[in-house]
């Protein structure tokens, strides 16, 4: 008689076994649903471009929740706080989501971003700057933020340039430009003047004989005409022939009535230096 009783006997076990393993297995996982504190103070935010714009969720209760920020419907911050700098002007949706397995909660906000204008020129913040005579003022406009941007250079009070790179206008005398620029577009504009104080040249002078031994017939006249290449302002030349000044002219031109050998020598001094 045992042995008929033991298989009845685990067979009741095993199914005592197996009941309560499915009735564990059918108990769902319970959660708190998320539980959320909008702090944001309007659901309609204002912001310019290159402006960095805080948001903020505060999270009460729930168990195992996820959150995540999404602009236009792109995740973009799995925090309950963060910043964020709109490089574009533009309408943006910003929706916060808490979720578990309990439920969803969510926000959305809009954001409205206009241009904004900023520009800083090449020379920074100098109100003059030296530049050579006969170079070119080669000075630009940066546009850090903002579009459709109108340039405008002016020199002397005359405009003559339209493009961010002004680089058109040749330093023609040595003294002091004025200078001028204006960038406006829809958001706003921006201006500002500095000189360009521009140095003259290095006196240079060429000559019609440069020859270093000059061989002429007595009785005849020597010449030698010379011009001035750059830095002409005040000038005063001289010619002297075996150190006797003989002359202030620019030109050269003497009569030689008798033979022999002579030192002809020039000198030139403008209004900062001599050569």
């Amino acid at each position: 008689m045992r042995y008929k009783l033991l298989p009845v006997v685990c067979a009741a076990i095993l199914g005592l076994w197996a009941c309560n393993a499915l009735t564990q297995e059918a108990q769902p996982v319970q959660y708190q649903e998320p539980k959320v504190d909008f702090v944001m103070p309007s659901d309609i935010i204002a912001a310019q471009v290159g402006e960095k714009v805080a948001f903020s969720a505060k999270l009460v209760s729930g168990d195992k929740v996820s959150v995540g920020w999404y602009i236009d419907d792109v995740l973009t911050s799995s925090a309950q706080s963060f910043e964020y700098v709109f490089e574009q002007a533009g309408t943006y949706d910003v929706r916060f989501e808490a979720r578990n397995g309990a439920g969803v909660v969510s926000h959305s906000y809009t954001v409205n971003v206009s241009d904004k204008l900023s520009i800083t020129l090449s020379v920074k913040d100098s109100t003059r700057v030296e530049r050579l005579q006969l170079n070119y003022l080669q000075v630009a406009a940066v546009v850090e933020y903002g579009k459709d941007v109108i340039h405008e250079w002016s020199v002397d009070g005359t405009v003559l340039g339209d493009e961010a790179f002004f680089g058109t206008f040749q330093l023609e005398e040595a003294r002091i430009y004025q200078v001028h620029y204006r960038g406006s577009n829809l958001s706003g504009s921006f201006e500002k003047s500095f000189e360009v104080l521009v140095n003259e040249r290095p006196l240079e002078i060429s000559f019609s004989n440069t020859d270093e031994i000059i061989a002429i017939l007595e009785g005849r006249t020597l010449k030698i005409e010379t011009r001035v290449l750059y830095g002409g302002t005040g000038l005063q030349q001289k010619w002297y022939l075996d150190e006797e000044q003989v002359s202030e002219e620019a030109d050269f031109s003497w009569f030689f009535g008798l033979g022999g050998e002579y030192l002809l020598r020039y000198e030139a001094e403008n209004a900062k230096e001599r050569p």
